[in-house]
């Protein structure tokens, strides 16, 4: 018989008006909140816009697998037949540090100790998160985990996929990193990609998503790009031109203390540098803020006034699909399917490879 643990998070806020103590030492002397206006988030997913929302979600799934891979049934336990639920206490310092973890609620056997042991991992390999926002302020915020023991009889699925003969891993210790971080990775983006000479003449502005396969010796492999603009293909060729530049500035991602192969997103920007361009330019960056800000509007729940805003940064791009994604997002919190349709179905038109046909069926069915 084979024993796995399935565990299963859920973070909540307590309250707590107390300072608290890292194993290193004491947090300076500063409030710990238990509701601020934008909670911590796990890191690896600020690449790009994306709705709160959207963000939480991806945090919340890429802590659980940093959870999951390295929490162990403890023997005892198993032996012993014990299951519940441990739950622990952590907070997010206003740097993104973890601090101060610790047991809540234990059920012996070892259970406790080894969801602890996976917390402290955290502060061992110095993840930093996202901090929480108050006010405009980053603050510092306590949360509780709780982490479900159960044995089962199970056989679970590998933590990899494969893809061209090579194993693709969807679980991790630690992920794929740029030499230097992201504002280094931003850096050279910006300083190695070259604008195509075809797309002068209009004046084309936009982005593409890539998924670099980063493999485990090293070597970068493109697996997929999406053209949110539709600039062409010129576009996606400097984009291809691109990846190979990134070998050897990576640091891979690793599994059972191995390194192994995974994918790492990144965007890449085109903004024509003629001056001939520079009003389009502008007028660009300026509908950039925009998105932004609908974008932010809508998680503060003013879908209806974030609509409005992007309704003037689409009247000025039209065909930016990931813009039209964002609005139809937002149509179907109000329960505007009809336009939320128009939308999937216009970056159906505009694409040659659909990246949100998934939702053309479920929405334009209703």
């Amino acid at each position: 018989m084979r024993f796995i643990l399935l565990v299963f998070i859920t973070l909540s806020l307590i309250s707590s008006q107390n300072i608290f103590a890292q194993d290193n030492g004491n947090l300076p002397d500063e409030k710990i909140y238990k509701v601020v206006e934008e909670m911590p988030r796990f890191p690896g997913c600020e690449v790009g816009i994306m709705t709160l929302e959207e963000r939480y979600k991806c945090a919340e799934k890429s802590m659980l697998s940093f959870i999951y891979s390295t929490i162990v049934y403890p023997d005892s336990a198993r032996a012993h037949g014990t299951e519940g639920r441990v739950v622990l206490s952590f907070v997010v310092t206003k740097n993104g540090q973890v601090s101060d973890p610790k047991i809540l609620k234990d059920i012996g056997d070892g259970c406790g100790e080894e969801a602890l042991r996976a917390l402290k991992l955290m502060q061992e390999r110095n993840v930093i998160w996202k901090p929480g926002i108050k006010d405009g302020q980053q603050v510092s915020v306590q949360y509780t985990l709780p982490v479900k023991f159960k044995i089962e009889e199970y056989t679970p699925p590998p933590p990899y996929t494969i893809y061209q003969s090579d194993s693709i891993y969807l679980e991790l210790e630690t992920g794929i990193e740029f030499k230097g971080g992201e504002d280094a990775l931003n850096i050279f983006l910006a300083t190695e990609t070259i604008y195509p000479a075809s797309g002068l003449d209009s004046c084309l502005i936009g982005s593409l998503k890539s998924d670099l396969i980063v493999k485990k010796d090293g070597s970068v492999q493109l697996l997929e790009t999406i053209d949110y603009s539709n600039l062409g293909t010129d576009f996606l060729f400097e984009v291809i031109k691109l990846v190979p530049k990134t070998e050897g500035k990576w640091k891979q991602a690793t599994y059972e203390g191995k390194q192994v192969t995974s994918v790492y997103p990144i965007r890449v920007e085109f903004r024509p540098t003629s001056a001939g361009c520079k009003t389009k330019v502008n007028e660009y960056e300026a509908n950039l803020i925009k998105v932004e800000k609908a974008v932010t509007m809508h998680d503060e729940g003013k879908s209806t006034e974030g609509i409005a805003i992007m309704d003037q940064a689409i009247e000025d791009s039209p065909n930016n699909t990931e813009w039209l994604y964002f609005r139809g997002i937002m149509h179907l919190n109000l329960k505007n399917n009809d336009l939320a349709c128009e939308d999937f179905q216009k970056i159906k038109d505009i694409l040659i490879y659909p990246w949100y046909e998934k939702w053309i069926g479920v929405i334009c069915s209703f």
